[in-house]
């Protein structure tokens, strides 16, 4: 017998032979999503003479806000900075100033971007006076994590030679726009 006639044959024992068929059943499953931190990662401001004002230094620095918590309760950033000294002298609290144009402001993932409230250059309140709010997502605005790119200046005194200056930026996330 051919190999053909074989195989027909097999086939056709398989068609008489009944297919036992599982009883289909229904299950319910639960999905949850689960929301996540928010957060601030801030790199470090390093100052650059800007060439146009003696004692005037600036820098863009690159900072991610990410909110996770899924709420979409809204967010602000705050400000703060402490005693800015060189060489063992202080230079005041009003020295240091942040900008943040909207347009300095990524979607990296997520929904509506937030808004600066820093849109000239704005004086950073020393640590012990309060802080600034320089950031906000209005309700249902600002979930997901954001690029910002915010733009420091620096005036120190007149006569002031270049070095190094030393202070502690308080960068902080909170609830609420």
């Amino acid at each position: 017998m051919g190999t053909w006639l074989r195989v027909a044959a097999c086939f056709a024992v398989l068609m008489c032979v009944p297919v036992a068929s599982a009883a289909a059943a229904e299950v319910t499953a639960t999905i949850s999503v689960s929301g996540g931190p928010m957060s601030i990662s801030a790199d470090n401001v390093v100052l650059v003479p800007d060439g146009s004002t003696v004692g005037a230094y600036s820098q863009t620095s690159h900072w991610t806000a990410t909110d996770a918590r899924g709420t979409g309760g809204g967010w602000h950033l705050t400000i703060s900075v402490d005693m800015i000294t060189a060489d063992g002298l202080a230079i005041g609290d009003q020295a240091l100033e942040i900008q943040l144009l909207d347009g300095s402001v990524d979607v990296v993932a997520g929904n509506a971007r937030p808004s600066s409230l820093v849109a000239s250059p704005t004086p950073v309140p020393g640590t012990g006076s309060g802080s600034l709010r320089f950031l906000s997502a209005e309700a249902h605005q600002g979930m997901g994590t954001y690029d910002l790119h915010p733009e420091f200046n620096l005036t120190t005194p007149a006569g002031s030679s270049a070095t190094s200056y030393s202070a502690t930026l308080t960068v902080d996330i909170a609830t609420g726009p």
